[in-house]
């Protein structure tokens, strides 16, 4: 039996290696099915760009231009569809 699908961009930090991103879908991945068993997740990686750096919280960035500046709650339309700086703008 399927349980719930799961199917996201997830924003990685440019310099990450194919390992450190394959680390990050694998904790991803293990956490959600301990919550959401006989799911189906779907992980597509993209990288950051400098513009998200005023919404990111990733305090090891060895490239930030800009501290974080934007706190936001995360609802739909952030979600599902535009990026959230377009957002936000």
């Amino acid at each position: 039996m399927v349980g719930s699908s799961f199917d996201f961009h997830l924003l990685l930090p440019y310099y990450f290696t194919i390992e450190q991103s394959h680390t990050e879908e694998k904790r991803i991945d293990e956490e959600l099915e301990k919550e959401f068993p006989n799911s189906q997740i779907k992980i597509h990686f993209d990288y950051c760009v400098t513009e998200l750096c005023r919404f990111c919280g990733y305090e090891k960035c060895e490239v930030r231009k800009e501290e974080k500046k934007i706190n936001f709650e995360w609802n739909v339309e952030k979600s599902a569809g535009k990026a959230v700086y377009k957002i936000l703008e």
